[in-house]
């Protein structure tokens, strides 16, 4: 009888101790009680073990309530490393002495990612919008010169809301995959930049920089900017084409030996036919050469005796532009009001392949139209 007495203690005891361990282990693996409904859960639970967040209370995260700059300079603090500095928050007036976030804010504020909302006050119990979360993260990866850089345009449908000082980290920061926004209905993302940072998205942010920050700042290396245009100076005239007959050779040269077989002519190389000019071309001309189908067509030095007053209005005149392209088309150009100019080809509408013409810094695009303004 003893003997089965010990038997059922035994079972009971194991009982207990199984179900005190289950027990143990629930609580470990769910240190809260109300996050079940989180999208963060996994990462709000990780980041408790490892001791970078912390509830409001026993067995509470609260991961709707809306996250404060004193909160958010923790787990930056912890999740950098940064030693406590309690020294250095005292130029802050508005954090006390005996508060349990000052360690954090004068440690943060001591690395330079924050110099806080004025050179005397930090604002703890400010909360902290979404888009000055996308910065001080931005700022915690070392990427801050990296974004200004970049200037990548953020790609949310509510991008006029963003200030200008969070564009960029913004932009870079969608970019890597760091912050991906909220979805809409028809597949699109807004970012809601002014409203208020939850906890629970604070958690997200803090996992990616604490378990995969090598991962995003790999992703930075990988962008690839589109390669910027050089300037063309567009006063600067054509190197001159060779002309198809063989030029006058210099007088200084050597002649080459002459077959005595051979009669010499008087005229041995024809001189090119001068070209005589429109009768409309006065002291104000300007020849656009070498112009080829599509080729750029530059003014060459006579640009300045285009005459214009002070004020950058037109002094009304006109000017014949003779364009060299097999045969010579004479082309008018009337100045009008600022900015303003009219093309004519011989009062006629004109086939030829559209060329770029550049007068000053004005680039006008030439086809067979009568008018361009």
């Amino acid at each position: 009888m003893l003997k089965n007495k010990r038997i059922v203690s035994t079972i009971a005891l194991t009982i207990i101790l199984i179900t005190s361990f289950n027990t143990l282990s629930f609580g470990a693996n769910m240190p809260f009680k109300d996050i079940d409904g989180s999208y963060a859960k996994k990462e709000i639970i990780a980041l408790y073990n490892d001791g970078v967040l912390s509830g409001k209370g026993e067995g509470i995260f609260k991961p709707k309530d809306n996250m404060t700059r004193a909160e958010l300079a923790k787990v930056l603090a912890i999740s950098l490393n940064l030693e406590e500095d309690r020294e250095f928050a005292k130029k802050f007036t508005d954090v006390p002495q005996n508060s349990w976030h000052v360690g954090y804010v004068g440690a943060l504020a001591k690395s330079g990612i924050t110099d806080g909302t004025s050179p005397n006050t930090f604002s703890p119990n400010k909360d902290v919008t979404r888009e000055e979360l996308a910065v001080f993260f931005i700022r915690a990866l070392d990427l801050e010169n990296k974004a200004n850089e970049l200037k990548i345009e953020p790609k949310f449908t509510d991008n006029k809301n963003i200030s200008s000082w969070a564009r960029n980290h913004i932009g870079l920061a969608t970019e890597i995959g760091f912050i991906t926004g909220i979805p809409n209905a028809n597949g699109s993302f807004s970012y809601a930049p002014k409203t208020s940072a939850e906890r629970q998205a604070l958690a997200i942010l803090a996992y990616k920089f604490n378990y995969n920050k090598d991962e995003y700042l790999a992703k930075v290396g990988q962008i690839v900017q589109p390669p910027k245009e050089e300037p063309k100076d567009p006063v600067d005239p054509p190197k001159p084409t060779e002309p198809k007959d063989p030029a006058p050779k210099d007088p200084t040269d050597p002649p080459k030996p002459v077959d005595p077989e051979k009669p010499i002519p008087k005229d041995p190389i024809d001189p090119p036919k001068p070209v005589e000019p429109p009768k409309e071309v006065e002291e104000d001309f300007i020849e656009i050469k070498n112009i080829s189908g599509k080729q750029m067509a530059f003014l060459n030095s006579y640009l300045m005796n285009i005459e214009f007053d002070i004020e950058g209005n037109i002094v009304g005149k006109e000017v014949v532009v003779i364009v060299n392209e097999g045969t010579k088309n004479e082309i008018r150009l009337k100045m009008g009001a600022p900015k303003s100019y009219d093309f004519y080809f011989d009062g006629m509408v004109k086939s030829i392949d559209t060329i770029t013409v550049y007068i000053g810094n004005e680039k006008f695009e030439i086809t067979n139209n009568v008018n361009w303004k």
